[in-house]
């Protein structure tokens, strides 16, 4: 995340929630404190408060914010991936069956799976979440 992403983000939020104190050290202390997050998160996090908030949050309020929006898509998903496999559908990745850990057949160990990166990026709403199956095919 830039300070430039994330500045216009806290812009929005600070129109939307009438914060009109904010300045550029306001937006350069924000960012310092939320840049190690990802943007995607930290945006969706804003427009979260900017449809229930009643006041312009705090940094540690925004973080809190991210950790809640992103279990709420991380569950999502999962349930999304769960629904699939329950209705006897493919599993979206062939090399792990959606478990995100692929073995080596040679040394018999586990490491991470590729398909991690694509289920990240659904969590981030850069690809769509997988397709629920049809209301007739689960079982």
């Amino acid at each position: 995340m830039t300070l430039a992403d994330f500045a216009n983000v806290f812009a929005i939020l600070a129109v939307q929630m009438r914060f009109s104190d904010a300045d550029e050290t306001t937006i350069r202390g924000y960012f310092e404190a939320l840049k190690d997050l990802e943007l995607e998160l930290v945006q969706m996090a804003a427009q979260r408060f900017a449809r229930t908030g009643t006041w312009f949050p705090k940094t540690g309020e925004w973080r809190e914010m991210v950790a809640q929006v992103e279990g709420e898509r991380i569950q999502e998903q999962q349930q999304r991936v769960r629904a699939r496999l329950k209705a006897g559908e493919v599993p979206l990745c062939s090399v792990c069956s959606d478990t995100g850990w692929a073995r080596n057949e040679d040394t018999n160990r586990v490491s991470a799976c590729e398909c991690r990166k694509l289920r990240r990026l659904e969590i981030l709403g850069r690809r769509p979440m997988p397709a629920l199956p049809e209301a007739s095919a689960v079982k």
